[in-house]
């Protein structure tokens, strides 16, 4: 937190969530290997110090990173496979009352 002014705050937050590399199916067949990666979330926000109201922005998967969940084999396809995928980068604005 970052005193402003005598009234106002700014916020800062940011995290990171590094997984190494592992295996996705329960087979643990190699094709199934997700590679290491690393999630960034961050947060900024502006608002009094009495936190009576706030507006922030966040991002979530910041860098936007490609990362597989699970992953299966095709159904109906030999020698495919498919997958969930994590989420991708997602951002917004969030505003906040106190009362």
């Amino acid at each position: 937190t970052y005193h402003v002014n005598d009234t106002y705050d700014l916020r800062f937050n940011a995290g990171a969530k590094y997984s190494s590399k592992y295996n996705t199916g329960s087979d643990e067949d190699a094709a199934k290997v997700q590679k290491a990666f690393t999630l960034v979330n961050a947060r900024i926000g502006f608002g009094p110090h009495d936190k009576s109201w706030s507006v922030e922005a966040w991002a979530e998967n910041l860098f936007d990173q490609n990362y597989y969940q699970v992953v299966f084999n095709g159904p109906f396809q030999p020698g495919t496979y498919d997958a969930f995928l994590g989420a991708p980068a997602t951002y917004g604005v969030t505003l906040r009352a106190r009362y």
